[in-house]
């Protein structure tokens, strides 16, 4: 989803990498209660429950079309290595390979098998695919509305609810333990990033004539109660139908597009007033790392660092788990992959590639 920084003045590339660097390796990266002024949250333990799994009315959903048996044993065994007893309700492709299937349902994971249909609008730049009965949304766009149907569907998914990419994603932890999940929960990326960068600035600009200079929120993990999240897909599907029918918001030259309309709706106040924007590193359901990662490779790329090193830097503990700000490990970490440049690949495959058909 992320492409390096580009600009144009070479000196205040490098003052902007040294200050980033800064804000990597001090303690003051942005402290939680300046955040948490900014943004008006704040997290609550969870009360003792009598239940042996807490997660049990949870929900964890994705589009996860098109993907074979090693990212879903990936996503969905990290996840049911944690404990995490929740729902899991995944979208497929008509297609998808037996052995896929087999493991899914071995995982007690719901299954929606998609059909696949030529869709109403001309989309460019991408494999353009859509889904009914949402022809007129390429399917990048048409997971919000599947996600709500899906959502809609399962009666006893009365717990918080993580909509999540499906590739690049890796649990750590349950991602609902210890926190109290009372509104909808969207999740700032690394401070350096905002919506100026062109993933969000040119599509706003070609389809609303104005420009948001805000943090940057990924579209990628959304979290929320069940009502949340729901009334968030749906203006999310609203939105996307508006720019579906205007050409000039529909041949965004990026691809997805989703990211834009996913800060547009929340920067002009489409969703509710209650709405949390998470930051960075804050301990939250989801820690998304993809600048932080190339930050960090501009920094290192001649120090040949290795992953069993990154402790050193805080980005992991000892064991080689993303932390957060605070010390404590992620409970799901987004956009792994932008690690792999300091081996976090091998790390994961030894540490997440053996017995994820364990159910805890």
């Amino acid at each position: 989803m992320l492409r390096s920084i580009k600009r144009s003045d070479r000196s205040r590339k490098k003052r902007k990498y040294r200050t980033s660097l800064l804000l990597i390796l001090g303690s003051a990266l942005l402290s939680a209660a300046v955040w948490n002024v900014s943004y008006r949250f704040q997290f609550t333990e969870t009360p003792p429950h009598s239940s042996p799994c807490s997660s049990a009315h949870a929900a964890v959903m994705g589009l996860a079309a098109g993907y074979d048996l090693t990212v879903l044993r990936r996503f969905v065994g990290s996840l049911r290595q944690t404990g995490y007893c929740g729902h899991i309700i995944l979208g497929v492709a008509p297609d998808v390979t037996d052995d896929v299937l087999a493991y899914l349902q071995h995982q007690d994971v719901a299954i929606h098998r998609l059909q696949w249909t030529p869709c109403d609008y001309q989309y460019n730049l991408e494999t353009i695919v859509c889904a009914p009965p949402y022809a007129n949304l390429k399917l990048r766009w048409g997971r919000y509305p599947l996600a709500r149907d899906w959502l809609l569907a399962c009666p006893t998914c009365t717990g918080p609810v993580l909509v999540t990419d499906v590739r690049d994603v890796v649990f750590q932890r349950d991602p609902f333990d210890g926190l109290v999940i009372d509104s909808l929960q969207l999740f700032a990326e690394h401070p350096y990033q905002t919506t100026l960068h062109k993933l969000v600035k040119k599509p706003i600009r070609r389809c609303k004539h104005m420009k948001l200079n805000e943090p940057m929120l990924c579209s990628g993990t959304t979290v929320g109660t069940r009502e949340a999240v729901l009334t968030y897909l749906e203006v999310m599907y609203q939105e996307l139908q508006v720019w579906a029918r205007q050409e000039n918001c529909r041949l965004i030259n990026r691809e997805g597009g989703d990211q834009a309309v996913h800060n547009y709706i929340y920067y002009t106040g489409k969703l509710p007033s209650s709405t949390q924007v998470i930051p960075f590193r804050a301990s939250g359901v989801v820690n998304t790392v993809a600048v932080w990662g190339k930050l960090m490779e501009e920094q290192l790329r001649n120090h040949s660092i290795q992953w069993d090193q990154m402790w050193k830097y805080n980005v992991t503990d000892r064991q080689g788990y993303f932390l957060e700000s605070d010390g404590s490990r992620s409970r799901t970490v987004h956009q792994f992959d932008r690690f792999d440049w300091a081996g976090y690949d091998v790390w994961l495959q030894e540490h997440f590639g053996k017995d994820l058909d364990e159910r805890k």
